[in-house]
């Protein structure tokens, strides 16, 4: 636009792996200038076999994301409890990038978007875009920024999730507190609920804003390549108690308002749970405490893959799960994180719309056998 100020252009600055970082300082004989703190262990995690999924999967030629483990493996290990602390760093717009030491830590990249988060990846190095130099700011800040923040799955589980990894010892080192500038509404529900904001400085951060922060604080993703620690469900769940409002002990999550991975049959699939006493619940629009006593008070939830399962964390251990997915795009996240909280899951998989075929896998249209889901919904209720 004609007139409009210029964006500082800030690069180009290679890429360092965080555990380089790490590994730096003790190497060069010099005082950390980024440092660990463990705060658990990482735990085992068993995964059953999906008692109906496992012979379509067996069947089927999957993408699995992530691929290893594939369905077949009979667990995980869970990611390790853990806070990452930078001296001096700087740290770039509401995705988190982290600047130390003249390199973007290649670890913070994580769901982030270069047109969102103010940066351009080019072969000559990493290039971030500013509205102005550098803000100071003085004292410890904690970090709970992030690449994906508009995402409920995203901010749940590596946003406002990642306090989880913090204790209290750490905790009570931050002076403040640096959020994105817009969050969703329900992300602002869930800062509330923690109560990470009180007795602390609080900055929100937008896209093109820089800060050199005398002291970084950030916890760690407890859902490193959606391998969910327990801990991380355990405090979730308790960000939420359940108002013990009566809702339907049978949900079907529907997702036909979606714009993405549209599922082209949901309403055949509707109509023949419906003699299973499944009553289908849009989750647009519901408060964080809505969709938690909806999952807590669920004996069955069946849904579509989509970030509403994450309110998984909510569900009453031994809850069935009934996940159905497109055979191209096999995600486990909602497997593992139904596993961690100790749920009963099962999956159905269908395929992609013919006419679908070169759309992003993300977002390709797909349908699923009714009856195959409504047979997966059954086996659930004899168990």
């Amino acid at each position: 636009m004609t007139g409009a100020p210029q964006p500082l252009v800030h690069g180009p600055y290679p890429r360092r792996a965080l555990i380089d970082c790490l590994n730096e300082s003790p190497r060069a004989g010099r005082s950390a200038r980024v440092r660990s703190i463990v705060t658990g262990t990482a735990e085992t995690i068993a995964l059953p076999q999906p008692p109906t999924g496992r012979h379509m999967l067996a069947r089927a030629a999957l993408t699995e994301f992530p691929r290893e483990p594939g369905w077949r493996a009979p667990g995980f290990t869970s990611a390790t409890p853990w806070v990452c602390v930078f001296e001096g760093a700087t740290v770039h717009g509401d995705g988190g990038i982290i600047l130390a030491e003249g390199a973007v830590v290649q670890d913070t990249l994580m769901h982030c978007e270069e047109a969102r988060q103010w940066f351009a990846d080019r072969p000559q190095g990493l290039f971030l875009f500013s509205t102005a130099p550098p803000a100071p700011l003085s004292g410890t800040w904690l970090s709970l920024l992030g690449g994906g923040h508009w995402n409920y799955y995203h901010w749940m589980i590596d946003g406002i999730g990642r306090l989880a990894a913090a204790d209290a010892e750490v905790l009570a080192e931050c002076d403040g507190v640096l959020l994105p500038e817009a969050p969703m509404a329900i992300a602002e529900e869930t800062i509330t609920r923690s109560g990470i904001t009180r007795g602390r400085a609080v900055r929100r951060v937008a896209p093109g804003d820089d800060l050199a922060v005398e002291r970084l604080v950030v916890p760690w993703s407890m859902s490193i390549m959606f391998q969910p620690h327990p801990r991380l469900v355990a405090w979730l769940a308790g960000l939420v108690p359940p108002d013990g409002a009566a809702t339907p002990r049978r949900i079907w999550i529907d997702r036909r308002a979606a714009i993405n991975r549209v599922l082209a049959n949901e309403a055949e699939v509707i109509a023949a749970l419906s003699a299973c006493g499944i009553v289908p619940v849009a989750l647009e629009g519901r408060s964080l405490m809505e969709q938690a006593t909806l999952f807590a008070g669920a004996d069955l939830v069946v849904a579509p893959h989509g970030a509403g399962l994450t309110n998984l964390v909510f569900a009453r251990p031994g809850c069935h799960v009934v996940e159905v997915l497109p055979y191209n795009y096999v995600h486990w996240c909602f497997r593992h994180l139904a596993a961690a909280a100790g749920l009963d899951y099962d999956c159905v998989i269908g395929g992609s719309e013919p006419a679908a075929r070169d759309a992003n896998v993300h977002a390709r249209n797909w349908t699923v056998n009714p009856l195959a889901v409504r047979a997966a919904v059954e086996a659930a209720l004899w168990r």
